[in-house]
This record gives C-alpha cells, sequence and structure tokens, in this order.
C-alpha cells in the first residue's frame, strides 16, 4: 500500500520543486528518514511531504 503513497507525495515534490525523473527520485531520496528495521521489510524508508518553501531550494 505505499506505492500509491509515494506516487502522491512524488506529485507533490514535483509540482514544489519543478523536478522531473532522476532528479525527483534523488530528491524523495534524500528527504526520505531511514526506519530502524530492515529494508526488506519495510522499504527504504519514510517519505515526507515537501514543507512551504521547499521549492525554494
Amino acid at each position: 500500500m505505499a506505492t500509491p503513497h509515494v506516487a502522491g507525495l512524488a506529485a507533490l515534490w514535483a509540482e514544489a520543486t519543478g523536478r522531473r525523473g532522476y532528479e525527483l527520485w534523488a530528491t524523495l531520496t534524500q528527504a526520505a528518514s531511514r526506519l530502524a528495521e530492515p529494508s526488506v521489510d519495510i522499504g527504504s524508508g519514510l517519505v515526507l511531504a515537501p514543507q512551504e518553501g521547499a521549492g525554494s531550494a
């Protein structure tokens, strides 16, 4: 069930930053927080929505 959530967050990040493709992927992975569980169990981490002003970075 994570895929639809990450797709929605990717759309928010794309709108906030104007990034696409690899640049958008890099932004998502850098904005994600690692979790204590093994990646095989939970994926790469917890991705967060952009905060106000994220597009200016």
